[in-house]
């Protein structure tokens, strides 16, 4: 009897012992998620305030041709940090979200009244079919996952970095086109 008595004694202290773990890791677990929780927060009023800082540096711009080239990179980039939420689980993404090609900053310049000689440049009607081509893709992961075909909705992801890749490029090019012409004249 005493040693069955000692044994529960002991499988009580075992048991109140591994309580307190589970607890003091439900505290650690509790704080990370705050934690979580407040980058992100912070983060998204950095995108925030950049937007404003943007805006108020595109009142001051000089070119002859108005496009904020960095300005267009980072609201393109930004998708990829969207998507990476929406794999992680920590946003949702409705496909009303994801703008036309026509309706962002790039294409309501491109499709803009823009100068001829811009249009001359040979990345220029590339650049068009690219930037396209990048909305349609963002639109198919966001179809792809809300539909529950994650794989495919990664396949689409990849393909959507690889198009940001190509964008960025024709982008460089186009802006080293125009400044060139800008020094020229």
């Amino acid at each position: 009897m005493c040693d069955s008595t000692h044994k529960v004694g002991e499988a009580t202290s075992v048991t109140q012992s591994i309580a307190r773990d589970i607890a003091g890791i439900n505290v650690t677990s509790d704080e990370l998620r705050q934690g979580s929780q407040q980058v992100h927060m912070s983060a998204q009023a950095l995108g925030e305030q950049l937007e404003k800082l943007t805006g108020l540096a595109r009142a001051f711009k000089t070119t002859r041709h108005d496009i904020d080239f960095a300005g267009i990179r980072r609201a393109h980039s930004a998708w990829k940090g969207r998507f990476i939420e929406l794999f992680a689980g920590r946003r949702k993404l409705g496909t009303s979200e994801i703008t036309s090609h026509r309706d962002c900053a790039l294409g309501q310049w491109y499709h803009g009244d823009l100068d001829a000689s811009i249009k001359q440049h040979p990345e220029f009607a590339e650049l068009g079919r690219q930037h396209e081509a990048f909305h349609e893709q963002a639109l198919t992961v966001a179809k792809e996952w809300n539909a529950g075909r994650k794989s495919e909705a990664r396949a689409a992801f990849t393909h959507l970095m690889e198009l940001t890749r190509t964008l960025f490029g024709l982008l460089d090019r186009l802006e080293a086109d125009i400044a060139a012409d800008e020094k020229a004249a």
